[in-house]
């Protein structure tokens, strides 16, 4: 069992579901409602959590009822909110998620009005205990700074940065993580059109990381640091 954490945002996730996506001006009325965390670390995290490791978020939440959803959620979910950075001021994060019982589309408005992790407060967590350090690509003026900590206090501990989108200087974050995940709508913002064109462009930029690119039903191509780039077809689960 590896004790992992992973740094980035937590949302509160209000998914309706409806019998169709509704037309501008129109009165739905929704046949269920449910509440769930949500955010991406938050998800693999819970993945990570089920597969038997110890799972630990570091982010920041607001003083407001959503908060305290969201802390009754992770942790129902086994997943530890011990590095939790709180604000008076703002909102936790909310996404307002309608999912279309006619076509299964799911349509996603987000609202965010909540600083972000600050650096100092991660400056002092003790990042020497856990086994595996996980970033989401986000919040970047203060991810650089984390990221050099991170490299400059570890000495074994994989050090991951997922990349969903493109933002402004993400690209100068790559060479200070030693394991990279790409979505496929980053590549594709950024004009590649598969995940082995985009691994071979970004080789140059991180030569000593491992790169993985996920390009949804298709799986997943990924390369070792010097390796050869390898495909894992994405597995069917019949629900």
């Amino acid at each position: 069992m590896a004790k992992i954490v992973g740094i980035g945002n937590v949302v509160l996730d209000i998914i309706l579901q409806t019998p169709h996506f509704p037309h501008e001006d129109e009165e739905l009325r929704a046949e269920s409602q449910r509440y769930e965390v949500g955010g991406n670390v938050c998800n693999s995290l819970y993945v990570l959590q089920q597969l038997g490791h110890d799972t630990t978020i570091m982010a920041t939440l607001a003083a407001d009822t959503a908060a305290k959803q969201l802390l009754q959620g992770l942790k129902a979910k086994q997943i530890s909110t011990d590095h939790i950075q709180r604000f008076i001021k703002g909102q936790t994060p909310i996404s307002y998620v309608l999912q279309s019982r006619q076509t299964g589309s799911r349509t996603i408005t987000h609202f965010r009005d909540l600083e972000e992790l600050s650096f100092d407060y991660f400056a002092k967590a003790e990042i020497e205990q856990y086994d595996w350090l996980h970033f989401e690509g986000r919040n970047i003026e203060n991810l650089s700074g984390m990221l050099k900590i991170a490299r400059t206090f570890l000495t074994h501990q994989p050090i991951s940065l997922e990349v969903e989108k493109a933002r402004e200087g993400i690209e100068a974050l790559f060479p200070l993580a030693n394991v990279l995940f790409f979505s496929h709508h980053y590549a594709r913002q950024k004009g590649y059109q598969s995940a082995e064109v985009l691994i071979k462009s970004v080789q140059s930029l991180a030569p000593k990381s491992q790169l993985i690119c996920t390009w949804g039903t298709e799986g997943a191509w990924y390369q070792s640091a010097g390796g050869q780039i390898q495909h894992q077809p994405a597995i069917t689960i019949d629900h």
